[in-house]
């Protein structure tokens, strides 16, 4: 036996194999503390609300099923939901007619001697026929109609005794407008008088215009005279002058066409 392996026997005698340096002091051992497990504050609510939304075997069934005995089987047309018709008659509240003796017929000495036949034929043969209130035009051969005046046919507006004339509104109307136009004329005329103004005659109107028409026509001429391209001073001055002219008598041209009755100042 050699050093070596005697050495190796007396250390693993003398040593044990547990031993170190690091455990001879006793180690403390720490608890794990564990958090609280999280809980909802509204559990409580939830639990509620599921237990109060159940029902008691909604899901399995009737909890007793009571069959009809073999006798009462399953007939045909049996399931099927049967229509009662309801009592439409209406129930009258009023009670009913007491039952009365018949009428017994009259001896022949109270029977009467007026004969009824011969009033009858006789209001036959006097009565005025039916008039017809609205004659008909049937043109089909179903019997369909259509009123005979309102085709077009009848020549009824034509017949009439106020056709071609003017209506009597129209004729009121016209009197009411006349009416209005004469006070305004009046009252025109009053003041007119006070004012010592003269009203111009047709005639007096006609030959002014016509006056203004040549004057027109005199000026334009001139103006169309003038030459293209104008530099002195002069001829500016006079082309001006023909353009205020000519635009003052269209104006009093308009005037006088537009208005019937014209007025002077004396």
């Amino acid at each position: 036996m050699s050093y070596s392996s005697c050495r190796k026997k007396i250390v693993k005698t003398c040593v044990p194999s547990n031993e170190s340096i690091y455990n001879l002091l006793p180690k403390v051992e720490q608890e794990v503390s564990k958090l609280p497990l999280y809980k909802s504050i509204y559990s409580s609510k939830v639990l509620r609300d599921l237990k109060n939304k159940k029902h008691d075997s909604k899901t399995f069934g009737v909890a007793e099923l009571y069959l009809k005995p073999p006798q009462e089987f399953l007939k045909r047309q049996e399931r099927n939901a049967r229509i009662t018709l309801e009592d439409t008659t209406k129930k009258s509240a009023v009670a009913p007619v007491l039952r009365f003796e018949r009428f017994k017929k009259p001896d022949k000495k109270q029977q009467s001697t007026h004969n009824y036949i011969k009033e009858n034929v006789q209001s036959v043969l006097k009565a005025q026929p039916k008039k017809i209130c609205q004659p008909m035009l049937v043109f089909t051969k179903k019997g369909d109609k259509f009123s005979f005046r309102d085709s077009g046919m009848d020549a009824h507006y034509s017949r009439c005794r106020e056709f071609g004339k003017v209506p009597c509104y129209v004729q009121r109307r016209k009197k009411e407008l006349q009416d209005a136009r004469d006070e305004y004329d009046r009252k025109v005329s009053d003041k007119i008088g006070a004012c010592a103004m003269k009203k111009l005659t047709p005639e007096e109107r006609e030959t002014l215009l016509c006056n203004l028409h040549e004057s027109h026509k005199k000026l334009f001429d001139q103006y169309n005279k003038l030459p293209m391209v104008i530099s002195s001073l002069t001829m500016k001055n006079f082309k001006i002058k023909l353009e205020v002219e000519l635009s003052q008598l269209e104006k009093d041209i308009k005037l006088l066409t537009t208005h019937s009755e014209i007025y002077v100042a004396d």
